[in-house]
């Protein structure tokens, strides 16, 4: 999408239609696009957001999905499209420009964060813009010291390159981490028993580079460099048994595809529509000193009931072809299931569902209360190993271990800012019969 207007077409405009715009009946070609009201967005990122495209024919009835689609970015506290005749041209007589008058949301945020675990804590302090320039771009630098983990991230977003279908992406990610691996005998499903730990060093570079089929429809290749180290394996109860790493230290070079479908609609923290996304992921030879493969299903469906009432169904598969340690599967803690330790399961095959319903608590100022209740089942295992790229653990191979947990939550948000302030989960382990609280602050998506 191209969109080139020069400042006498808003003159023109402006003149000859004043106030007395004659409306728009049938469906006509879209000439332009012009953002009104107190808001930095461009009017060149306008016709992103909208989901339409110079050239396109709309309409009055067009009107309520064009608002839509603007409140679905989450940028806005108020939105309000209409359609104006745009002075006629040789190539387009009966054009129209789309009139968007928006008041933006506080796109940027500086904030302390802290995240509390029954065996973890962490503090740090993060930036994050949603709209930088008023082009849709997106910012993070986050820093974060904690007990078991410490990392900087920082990624650069842009949806929609100068207007275009391409979309672009950087990030990079540092991490110094100490991984426990749990014993998980079959007998005692409610063991935290450790049986190693070690420290982790992880060094990770990406670039990306996407097209925009549809507005809902996105495909992206990405290419990632990491250098992994690991240090002082040991048994957790004697720190002076050491054991082998858990994978040789090395470079790790993938080039990834992904292919996305995403059609929620979003509107102050309720989400609506189908979301679908496969990722494949494959080393790079003679630039990697691993040597895997990996693939990646995700599908997601969230309803809106009941006007601000939300049930949503996620649903992962993942399988691996002898994956390193770091690149393994996980099960347990805050982004998977809520009723059990931080990575307690791992493995190169994957199977996870949640199920969410979540309701408005109470408004108050700016701030949104929502009550969520959820319910997560897993299973995991390893099926595709090598013990070249990893020393497994006794009786970790050739078992599927299956968990599920039951809890609820609360979660705050701001009106007037594009980012969710604070989540809180406490979920149950059916089979370890134990509950398990995730509270974090500032930067979160539970």
């Amino acid at each position: 999408m191209r969109l080139y207007l020069a400042l006498g077409v808003l003159v023109a405009s402006a003149t000859a239609y004043g106030e007395d715009v004659a409306p728009i009946d049938g469906p006509r070609p879209i000439a332009a696009f012009r953002v009104e009201g107190d808001s930095k967005v461009t009017d060149e990122t306008l016709g992103y957001l909208l989901r339409v495209e110079i050239g396109q024919s709309v309409s009055a009835d067009s009107v309520p999905a064009l608002e839509r689609a603007l409140r679905s970015s989450e940028l806005f506290k108020s939105v309000s499209v209409r359609l104006e005749p745009a002075p006629p041209t040789e190539s387009m007589p009966d054009g129209v420009v789309v009139v968007a008058n928006v008041v933006d949301k506080h796109s940027w945020i500086v904030m302390p964060t802290a995240y509390l675990l029954s065996s973890n804590w962490a503090v740090g302090a993060g930036f994050a813009e949603n709209n930088l320039f008023g082009e849709n771009k997106k910012l993070l630098l986050y820093a974060q010291l904690g007990e078991i983990n410490s990392f900087f991230i920082a990624a650069y977003i842009v949806p929609s390159f100068r207007g275009s279908k391409l979309s672009l992406r950087a990030d990079t990610y540092w991490q110094k981490r100490i991984y426990d691996e749990y014993a998980n005998p079959v007998d005692k499903p409610a063991s935290t028993s450790l049986a190693r730990t070690s420290d982790h060093v992880f060094v990770n570079t990406a670039v990306a580079a996407g097209w925009n089929h549809r507005w809902w429809l996105k495909s992206e290749g990405r290419l990632r460099a990491a250098y992994v180290r690991y240090d002082d394996p040991h048994v957790p109860d004697d720190p002076l048994m050491t054991l082998a790493q858990p994978s040789p230290d090395g470079w790790d070079t993938t080039i990834q595809g992904r292919l996305t479908l995403d059609a929620r609609e979003h509107d102050h923290g309720v989400t609506d529509g189908p979301y679908a996304q496969v990722v494949l992921e494959q080393t790079i030879p003679r630039l990697s000193d691993y040597s895997y493969s990996a693939v990646s299903l995700r599908a997601f469906y969230a309803k809106r009931l009941l006007g601000a009432h939300e049930i949503e169904l996620r649903t992962y598969a993942n399988l691996g072809y002898h994956l390193p340690f770091h690149d393994e599967w996980t099960l347990g803690a805050a982004s998977d299931l809520r009723g059990y330790p931080t990575e307690q399961f791992r493995g190169d095959v994957r199977a996870l569902a949640r199920l969410e319903y979540s309701v408005p608590i109470a408004q108050w100022n700016i701030f949104s209360f929502r009550g969520l209740t959820f319910f997560d089942s897993g299973v995991i295992g390893f099926h595709f190993t090598d013990p070249d790229q990893r020393s497994y653990l006794p009786d970790q191979i050739g078992r599927d271990i299956f968990r599920n947990d039951v809890g609820g939550g609360i979660r705050i948000y701001v009106s007037n800012i594009v980012l969710p302030l604070l989540g809180l989960d406490v979920g149950y382990g059916l089979e370890s019969r134990t509950p398990t609280l995730y509270f974090q602050v500032g930067l979160t998506d539970l």
